[in-house]
């Protein structure tokens, strides 16, 4: 059972990190200029770290294989992979909750 809520809090924070934050855009801007120079930057896909899914699933395959889960890895994986669909729009509402809030609270004090 502690690697099923392991796996969702993986899902969860992994989501808000790739989602939300997007530190991958900085790390493929640097590979990009590396490889390339000074050829302008041009879009490219970086999986799995760039796909809150594909990290998801294989951070939680990863994490539940090292605490001994064997087979039920796979499953404890696909779940943290398959609640990424409800957990990136959740944390969207909540942002937008939050920005309205924040929106109220300083047209009060001014």
């Amino acid at each position: 059972m502690n690697s099923l809520l392991y796996s969702l809090a993986i899902a969860a924070i992994l989501t808000f990190i790739i989602d939300w934050a997007r530190p991958q855009e900085t790390f493929k801007h640097f590979i990009w200029k590396l490889l390339n120079g000074n050829i302008p930057y041009k879009h490219f896909s970086f999986k799995p770290f760039d796909c809150s899914l594909c990290l998801s699933f294989w951070t939680t395959l990863i994490v539940t294989l090292y605490l001994g889960e064997g087979l039920l890895s796979f499953l404890y994986a696909s779940i943290a992979g398959y609640s990424t669909s409800f957990i990136s729009p959740l944390l969207r509402a909540l942002s937008q909750v939050w920005n309205d809030l924040l929106y109220k609270l300083t047209k009060i004090t001014q």
